[in-house]
């Protein structure tokens, strides 16, 4: 058993700990786990430390119809969602006089996709960014980005429209550097084709740049190999420079150790059509400047790959 001198102060631990201001608990995420915890250590609390329990008695009491005001308060707030006439402007409203935190961001989501849905697009990116903190965004890059996700659709939708200056304002807002290369490159190519050489060239300029701030692996490397793919359609001239920057990437896989090598040649799959795609088409332009490219390719397997690519290219 633990002696009771620790118990003790454990139990002053806890007091001090749930001592918070009010307004930090009407997030649901401070509330519900300082509730918890007291809830659990009350009767230590009034048997080894009764000093502290009415206070502990008193502030657990204030958290669980705090628990119920704020679920109250949500219904409400559905409630005047559901029978405005206008439900975008007032989910804005609503989100702006919330002290919930969660719910708040809920509701600018809500609000985003609604103005998505209503063609809103500006205003459905802003509303989308604007619902994650400083720390949601250091850690969306982390796995996976729902926030970059929800602004591609942005991107693949206007482009379809040929709405080039949405698509790019989507784009700017995009937190994940990889993520905002790839949908660049996409905006280059429609200025390209929209023959606005002058805004395709500085679109496929930022994507580098964007590019260069990505983190090593491979979908860096895919990023890379579509973006000198981009260049060397679009401007030749940079094109050397770009596979460099391709092979760069390549070159900073590294090796698997035995036990992961299976998973490894797994994620090497489709980067090797790329591999291929890549140096078929730069072979058809310069076959001298591929078979020289692939020889830096340290990875054996994807050096072979730019090989078949080159050897597959139609010979001038």
């Amino acid at each position: 058993t633990t002696p009771a001198e620790l118990q003790v102060r454990f139990l002053n631990a806890v007091m001090i700990a749930t001592r918070l201001n009010p307004i930090a608990f009407q997030d649901p995420a401070v509330r519900g786990p300082a509730a918890e915890l007291l809830n659990g250590c009350l009767p230590q609390i009034q048997k080894l430390t009764p000093a502290h329990y009415p206070e502990a008695a008193g502030r657990l009491q204030e958290l669980n119809s705090g628990g119920l005001t704020n679920f109250m308060s949500r219904q409400a707030a559905e409630n005047r969602i559901n029978l405005s006439d206008h439900p975008l402007e007032q989910l804005i409203t609503e989100a702006d006089e919330t002290n919930d935190k969660h719910f708040k961001r809920e509701l600018l989501e809500r609000a985003a996709r609604l103005a998505q849905k209503d063609g809103k697009l500006r205003q459905a990116v802003d509303l989308m960014v604007s619902k994650d903190s400083a720390e949601d965004v250091k850690n969306e890059c982390d796995t996976h980005s729902p926030t970059d996700e929800f602004l591609n659709e942005i991107v693949t939708s206007s482009l379809k429209d040929t709405d080039l200056e949405t698509s790019e304002y989507a784009a700017s807002k995009m937190y994940c550097p990889l993520d905002r290369t790839n949908a660049l490159r996409s905006i280059a190519v429609g200025y390209y084709q929209k023959r606005d050489r002058v805004r395709g060239q500085r679109t496929l300029i930022a994507a580098a740049k964007s590019l260069n701030d990505g983190e090593d692996g491979t979908v860096k490397a895919h990023a890379s190999l579509a973006l000198a793919d981009a260049f060397l359609r679009y401007e030749p001239a940079g094109a050397q420079d770009a596979f460099h920057n391709a092979i760069e990437s390549i070159n900073k896989l590294p090796r698997p150790k035995n036990d992961e090598e299976k998973q490894f040649y797994l994620s090497l799959l489709p980067l090797a059509e790329d591999v291929i795609k890549a140096f078929r088409t730069l072979a058809v332009q310069d076959r001298g400047a591929a078979s020289a490219l692939s020889a830096k390719i340290r990875l054996e397997e994807l050096r072979a790959c730019a090989t078949a690519g080159i050897d597959s290219s139609a010979k001038p």
